[in-house]
């Protein structure tokens, strides 16, 4: 499994991750099917966990994925393609990122608008 972190502060991919707490890393890795490689996807991220997962090629139904535990992330975004076998993408966020869902986003963005226009 190839492990890189790409990081803001520095565009260069790096093969040993930073212990710096000022960059925000993102871990993207093609999985190439998902299900029977969560705990070497855990290992492989130990001990300097990335904020965000990009997984490519998951080959998960919806209710898999959504059900899916990677310890410290949860599910932020999905696609499950059923007419083609063996695709898919995922982000998964670190526990400690607070998120919204777009909804409620839309929601706030809506009232606020009505507030001005008023």
């Amino acid at each position: 499994m190839v492990n890189k972190v790409y990081s803001l502060e520095n565009d260069t991919n790096t093969a040993e991750p930073t212990n710096s707490k000022n960059l925000f890393k993102i871990f993207h890795q093609n999985i190439r099917g998902l299900k029977s490689k969560v705990d070497e996807l855990s290992n492989s991220l130990r001990p300097d966990y990335p904020h965000t997962l990009c997984l490519t090629e998951h080959h998960l139904k919806n209710f898999e994925i959504d059900n899916l535990p990677i310890d410290r992330y949860k599910l932020g975004s999905k696609f499950c393609r059923y007419e083609f076998k063996n695709w898919g993408g995922g982000v998964f966020l670190s526990m400690k990122i607070l998120i919204s869902p777009l909804s409620h986003l839309i929601n706030t963005a809506r009232k606020r608008i009505l507030k001005f226009v008023l």
